[in-house]
């Protein structure tokens, strides 16, 4: 192949997301929607087929209403990036200036504030979902996790019908975005 020189990828939309260049304006929430329905979380781990789409929604249902956008939003990136587990993303300092430089964006896109899709009450409910997936999707541990939140109380179930959760991620964002 030679040296390989475009930074862009192709869309599901047909459009084109620039890695150096992130543009808000080549961001669509069909693609976000159809390619986080597809994304299995924990690198496809889980005892079912659980994905980053069904992860944001339970994320923004459980936040408050001011920051359920930024909740259903959180990982939106992923769909131009893809889901590194997060102990691999420590080993690819790379990968995470395109991460931030692509989630700058999103907030751009969707009038978000800076760092809003990463810290704060979207950041603690992530940890608190991600508490509650450990519980009840994935295997027992072979060793002890970091220290995590309590899990909500409610069991969650994974759904892998990924055209019916890329209908309810956009019609959710829809809804939400009415309120901006």
């Amino acid at each position: 192949l030679g040296d390989w020189h475009m930074t862009w990828i192709q869309t599901i939309s047909g459009g084109k997301l620039d890695f150096q260049s992130p543009d808000p304006a080549d961001i669509h929430l069909t693609d976000i929607a159809t390619v986080l329905s597809r994304i299995p979380r924990f690198a496809g781990h889980t005892v079912d087929v659980y994905t980053v789409a069904q992860h944001s929604l339970l994320v923004s249902q459980n936040l408050p209403p001011e920051w359920q956008l930024a909740g259903l939003l959180h990982d939106a990136h992923e769909a131009y990036v893809g889901d590194l587990p997060s102990p691999l993303k420590r080993f690819c300092p790379g990968y995470k200036l395109i991460e931030d430089r692509v989630q700058r964006a999103f907030e751009e896109k969707f009038g978000l504030p800076a760092m809003s899709l990463r810290v704060g009450p979207v950041r603690q409910m992530d940890l608190v979902v991600l508490a509650t997936e450990k519980r009840d999707l994935l295997l027992p541990e072979p060793e002890q996790w970091d220290p995590l939140p309590e899990p909500l109380a409610e069991k969650i179930y994974a759904n892998g019908n990924s055209v019916d959760l890329a209908k309810d991620f956009v019609y959710v964002a829809q809804h939400l975005m009415k309120g901006i």
